[in-house]
């Protein structure tokens, strides 16, 4: 039973460190789903009834549904759900800002997020980006690109007795680099990572993530 446990945990341990957003939780929920025999339904095509295991997939939504034989009108339904989102640090469309030497990205706070769990850790950047031709290029950079410092105590002797109190717009900007920040830094850095021309980028949809993996502890 142990052994069983322990394997449920390390599967739900690469699951939660492959779906760092919405659409790579959808991503990796169809990949799973498909090697468990379920059939992908596309909404432009006819639906499909036949008994077994079926999943939709829209945008950052994932419904998966199991049809047993001999269905009918009245049989009784069981429903689960669960979000594939979650609190986060999502990068603005015109990010890069910075001060004293520093290129930092600006970011909004989606969801009740503890502001200071996202303190000195190593975050990569996740999501996508929409190029002019209605394409859309999955984004996943798992290497230490950001970071948001805390102060050094001697900069913040009160911390301790007064509690840490941050201004989202002001302490949680990442840093990324050193030198002056110029519009358009940070999508020619996507551009070269996904392999497009920095002209074709109309949009993004980014996230910050920790780098932290997941563990089985106790």
């Amino acid at each position: 039973m142990t052994q069983d446990r322990t394997a449920v945990a390390l599967d739900l341990a690469d699951f939660i460190a492959a779906g760092v957003t919405p659409l790579h939780v959808t991503a990796e929920s169809s990949r799973r789903l498909e090697t468990a025999g379920f059939v992908r339904q596309h909404l432009a095509q006819p639906w499909e009834s036949t008994p077994g295991g079926h999943y939709l997939v829209v945008d950052g939504t994932v419904i998966a549904w199991w049809l047993p034989e001999g269905v009918t009108s009245t049989t009784s339904l069981r429903i689960l759900a669960a979000h594939t989102d979650s609190p986060v640090l999502k990068v603005k469309p015109r990010p890069d800002t910075g001060s004293a030497g520093w290129q930092q990205i600006g970011i909004e706070v989606y969801g009740g997020t503890l502001w200071n769990s996202w303190l000195d850790r190593d975050l990569g950047l996740a999501g996508r980006v929409t190029l002019f031709d209605g394409t859309s290029l999955s984004v996943k950079i798992d290497r230490p690109l950001l970071r948001i410092p805390q102060l050094a105590p001697h900069l913040d002797r009160g911390v301790n007795p007064n509690g840490l109190k941050l201004n989202p717009q002001q302490h949680l900007l990442p840093l990324w680099g050193v030198g002056p920040a110029t519009d358009g830094d940070l999508m020619e850095f996507l551009s070269g990572e996904i392999g497009c021309s920095l002209v074709d980028i109309a949009g993004h949809d980014l996230i910050l993530h920790d780098l932290t993996p997941p563990a089985l502890l106790g």
